[in-house]
């Protein structure tokens, strides 16, 4: 028997929780590890721009004009002519205020014009977003806004759509461009709220007038965010590198290479799934690399004309008898394949040579993707069953990156590096292939012990004309269900008007008549599909009850749908009860809307112990120590007993504030309400004597804890840590009756900040089940104290472990990496990340930038900062620190303007690189501005090192007597480095007066100090002052003052597969 896919990793049962997971599978192609990739081929530009290349002439799109009613002849446009397109296209949009990483709107359906447009992205390094209406209503304007677009090509017909008034979120675009010609009420309509708009050949011509240099993204760099439907309502962004689309576009080359019917030049792929479906961006992608040509139809239903090679299917798992059916009426080869957005659209795929092998199958795994099945049990499907049978996860080289602006999902979908498909079951036969046979549905277990599938019932019961939408509800101690059902409108008027009943929707559901035939309908939908679910409801009409009223309450909480819960709550007063309340106005905490909250909470009728502690809570998040404290002085005189957990959110949230004096009277009112031996208690306690360094109340309140568990152990070792006595921290750790991760964590976290490495790593290494936040913790370490290599070798160590990183581990290593200025390491640590499926949030983007900066590949740092969706002040401290580096000055003052514009308030480290710039690049009055502005503009106080860099500053411009004035005027004594800096500009110009003022200055500080010598000898010696030169190296001698042996770095990467 032929074998298409190969074991390469073994299963295991299932232990601790965790479900059995099968073998991991790989395609035969890649059985001794995935290919090595195209060196020539690492982006979707770098396929385009090389195909143009080799194929200029060759016909790239075709199409067929509609005139008088009717389709015309086929068109086509070669490849250098698509590539001019292309270029204009770029520029203007360039010249339009595109920058790299802005996110660039197509809407509309598959035509030339769309892949102009997704190629002038891929040429400047912007972000290809598809938008498609299918997703449901209101998907557009959602999108527009979640991606932040601001920039949108659209088809004529669909410009009408955006422009509705209900598409609000259009006023946010900049440029509209239409993939024709314009309409004048479109135009009329483009003004009115200050968006341009442009025709095809309007933003041709602009593109020509205006040429711009191409930007190209690198590998790394996001490719397209795509969009797809999303379980909570709003579509989620399926974040896609070009090392993604470049990987399956070798993959396929690869595959395809080892069929005897080959592909050429000649063939013709005909577009019929719309190009914001993943599956026919990727095929597309695939027929430019190889110089063929793709056709557009729109609703024509010709003959294939006897041409007809290959069909391919990635939708719903065809029937075997389908598949039979296509390929003896096609008479060409049929295959099947399996994927999704989030793998690049290729997770298996079939051997067209061996068709009688695949009927029924999506076949094997893609040459760049594992697959594994992991347990349903509730379903019954064993991965290490026969056959194996199970949820189908899949990783691989063409993993997308994250969901964007979601990194709960991302997390959810994404673990241990496997994404979770979402439910689709499979099934892996003898010769590899996959079979899928099954969807994972959201089943409960109800009393009697019966599964039921909740998502399916409410799919069936759906379809029933009276209903609207309807919400299955199951409880695991409940025998049986209830749905809450909305009903159709019209429908329901109808069949009013036919019974002889009036009244508002309302009324009219409070008839008996009506909620019999409700259920009457009900009851016929479920009998239509008794093949698929036997279950006979029972169900009744009823008022909500309080306990179904919270649980939705918090559904929609935990959906992110604030609205809709406040509306469920305002429309059932009855039904609430103070867990109502509070969970609404938990709810509004949760998302940050605390003014709503306050509102709520002022609004309750009645508020318990858990009511209050969900308001400190609030405020706690909210850094509102002042609130915390009259919120508590309220609590008391309205006579509530606080209890402990209140005592330990109000401790936490006056630590490191101004209250915090209060913590010992704290303690006595704890005390008397007898809850100072609580665990809780205690343990915010000892955190607050710490704080305030006070070993003796650290140890007392330790004592008072009745039960001491690890928790009270561990905050004990990690008291003693902050206070500084390691040695006490370590005889507690060595007392500790039992010991959990967070206990090695916390030691060895405290031996980092007391400085003792060694004894951290001795600790580290002690530990025998180390998790990620252990490894990331020593890392860190080692990165805090600038032991760049330790760092990345234990980095390096911590892969082969098996441990995954984590977005910290990560960010860790590309600070080592910066620290010792490891380009290539870098890169491959870069490379992993995003193979691992880690979201870029804004930490590890940072460390991105700053790892590129200091490493001497400023572009790149440019191209993430650019895609970055969120910038915080260290993101732009970064990127100007990186400018200044690389002698950038107006560029680093460009970015400066930038952040400030855009209401970002700069510290005293932003100032320290503007400076730094203006030095680099000579910006006497530049520098000057920047360091009065600091003071009057922003009341930043001028520090050491901003005053050496004015020093510096003026010094090489040759102002040295503004720069002794600056010193002279300094607000404190001047250290080491501005005198150093100061002598070091006397000695560039030769200074032998101001160059001895500065020596004395230093000398004052270090009396033998080596540079003092040396630059005094070098000044001497320029003005030939020869008897002096050879007194001072004498005295150098004498001092044994040595001169500063010079280094150079040679890069060894380490290797991380």
């Amino acid at each position: 028997m032929s074998m298409f896919a190969v074991a390469v990793e073994e299963g295991r049962e299932g232990k601790d929780g965790k479900p059995s997971v099968g073998p991991v599978y790989r395609n035969i192609l890649a059985k001794n590890g995935f290919p090595e990739p195209d060196p020539d081929l690492t982006t979707a530009w770098d396929s385009f721009r090389v195909s143009v290349e080799k194929y200029p002439s060759n016909r790239m799109l075709g199409w067929r004009e509609f005139k008088d009613g009717e389709f015309g002849p086929y068109l086509w446009k070669t490849y250098k002519e698509v590539y001019e397109e292309v270029l204009h296209v770029g520029s203007a949009l360039r010249a339009s205020g595109a920058e790299p990483g802005s996110r660039i709107g197509i809407y509309g359906s598959n035509c030339p014009q769309w892949i102009v447009a997704m190629e002038a992205c891929n040429a400047h390094s912007l972000i290809c977003v598809p938008l498609y209406d299918t997703l449901g209503s209101g998907a557009v304007n959602f999108i527009i806004d979640h991606a932040e677009i601001d920039f949108i090509f659209v088809q004529d017909k669909k410009v009408k759509e955006l422009l509705n008034p209900e598409c609000t979120h259009a006023k946010r675009l900049k440029l509209i461009v239409c993939f024709t010609s314009l309409m004048e009420d479109d135009k009329e309509k483009t003004v009115s709220i200050d968006v341009k708009l442009y025709s095809w050949n309007e933003f041709l011509h602009m593109g020509r007038e205006n040429p711009s240099e191409l930007s190209p993204a690198q590998p790394f760099n996001i490719g397209t965010i795509m969009y797809t439907s999303g379980t909570s309502g709003d579509p989620k962004g399926v974040i896609l590198t070009h090392e993604n689309i470049a990987t399956n576009i070798i993959g396929m080359d690869l595959f395809m290479e080892h069929f005897e019917d080959k592909m050429t030049v000649d063939d013709v792929y005909i577009s019929f799934l719309p190009l914001a479906h993943i599956l026919d961006r990727v095929i597309e992608e695939y027929f430019f690399h190889k110089g063929a040509s793709v056709g557009y139809y729109h609703g024509v239903k010709s003959r294939l004309g006897g041409r007809l090679r290959l069909i391919v299917s990635g939708g719903a798992p065809l029937s075997s008898e389908v598949e039979e059916f296509l390929r003896v009426t096609s008479c060409a080869f049929v295959l099947q394949g399996y994927g999704l957005t989030e793998n690049c659209g290729l997770g298996t795929v079939g051997f067209p040579d061996e068709m009688s092998m695949m009927l029924g199958t999506v076949g094997p795994p893609f040459v760049y993707s594992e697959l594994r099945l992991e347990e349903v049990p509730e379903m019954g499907y064993d991965p290490l069953g026969n056959p194996p049978r199970g949820e189908i996860c899949l990783r691989g080289k063409a993993a997308f990156a994250g969901y964007y602006k979601n990194p709960e999902l991302t997390g959810e979908t994404l673990r241990d590096g496997w994404f979770h498909t979402g439910g689709d079951i499979g099934e892996i036969l003898p010769n590899g292939a996959v079979k899928i046979i099954d969807r994972k549905k959201h089943l409960i277990k109800l009393s009697q012990g019966e599964y039921v599938a909740l998502e399916y019932l409410e799919k069936v019961y759906s379809i029933t004309p009276i209903v609207e939408d309807i919400w299955v509800y199951g409880d695991s101690f409940k025998s049986m269900l209830v749905a809450v059902v909305v009903l159709h409108e019209d429908n329901t008027r109808n069949w009013a008007n036919q019974n002889g009943h009036k009244g508002s929707l309302s009324e009219l559901c409070s008839l008996n008549q009506l909620q019999d035939y409700v259920l009457l309908e009900l009851k016929s939908t479920a009998e239509r599909n008794k093949e698929r679910y036997s279950l006979r409801p029972r169900a009744k009409i009823c008022t909500i009850s309080t306990a179904l009223l919270n649980d939705m309450i918090n559904g929609y909480i935990r959906n992110d749908k604030m609205n809709d819960a406040r509306q469920l709550f305002d429309e059932n007063p009855l039904s609430r009860n103070v867990v109502s309340w509070n969970s609404l106005f938990s709810g509004y905490i949760k998302h940050d809307q605390i003014h709503l909250a306050q509102q709520v909470f002022d609004e309750m009728p009645m508020r318990d112990v858990i009511s209050w502690n969900i308001m400190f809570s609030g405020l706690h998040k909210m850094r509102n120590p002042r609130g915390i404290y009259h919120c508590f002085l309220q609590m008391g005189r309205d006579g509530l007993r606080p209890n402990e957990f209140t005592f330990s959110i109000l401790i936490s949230g006056l630590m490191n504030t101004g209250f915090s004096l209060l913590i010992p009277q704290i303690h006595g009112l704890a005390f008397q309400f007898s809850l100072n031996s609580s665990l809780f208690v205690g343990s915010a306690l000892m955190r607050g004597y710490t704080y305030f360094g006070d070993r003796k109340n650290l140890c007392q309140v330790f004592d008072e804890i009745s039960v001491k568990d690890v928790t009270s152990w561990n905050a004990l070792v990690l008291g003693y840590m902050e206070l500084g006595l390691p040695g006490e921290a370590r005889r507690a750790f060595d007392m500790m009756p039992e010991k959990n991760i967070i206990s090695w964590t916390t030691l060895v976290d405290g031996y980092i900040c007391n400085k003792k490495l060694d004894e951290a790593r001795s600790i580290f290494d002690e530990c025998s089940e180390r998790n990620v936040v252990l490894w990331t913790a020593m890392i860190s370490g080692y990165v805090q104290w600038g032991e760049f290599v330790h760092a990345l070798e234990l980095f390096l160590l911590m892969w082969k472990s098996g441990t995954r990183p984590n977005q910290f581990t990560f960010s860790s290593a590309l600070d080592a990496c910066a620290g010792c200025s490891s380009l290539l390491t870098g890169k491959q640590v870069h490379s992993n990340m995003l193979k691992s499926g880690i979201p870029s949030d804004v930490i590890l983007s940072t460390s991105l930038v700053d790892m590129y900066a200091k490493c001497g590949d400023i572009e790149a740092a440019f191209c993430i900062f650019e895609s970055m969706p969120k910038k915080n002040l260290v993101s732009w401290n970064s990127i100007i620190g990186g400018c200044a580096r690389h002698g950038l000055a107006t560029r680093a003052l460009e970015v400066f303007e930038r952040m400030t514009m855009s209401g970002v308030e700069p510290d005293r480290i932003t100032f320290v690189n503007v400076l730094s710039a203006c030095v680099h690049g000579g910006l006497v009055e530049e520098g000057k501005r920047h360091f009065n502005s600091m003071g009057t503009d922003y009341g930043i106080k001028a520090e050491m090192e901003h005053y050496a860099c004015m020093v510096d500053l003026y010094g090489r411009a040759g102002f040295l007597e503004r720069a002794v004035k600056l010193i002279e005027g300094m607000p404190f004594e001047p250290d080491v480095v501005v005198w150093g800096t100061m002598l070091a500009t006397c000695g560039l110009h030769s200074s032998l007066e101001l160059g001895e003022f500065a020596a004395k200055g230093i000398r004052t500080l270090q009396k033998d100090h080596p540079a003092v010598y040396l630059l005094l000898s070098k000044i001497h010696s320029e003005q030939e002052i020869w008897d002096t030169v050879i007194e001072l190296r004498k005295m150098m001698k004498h001092r044994r003052a040595k001169k500063q042996k010079a280094g150079s770095w040679i890069e060894s990467s380490i290797v991380v597969q």
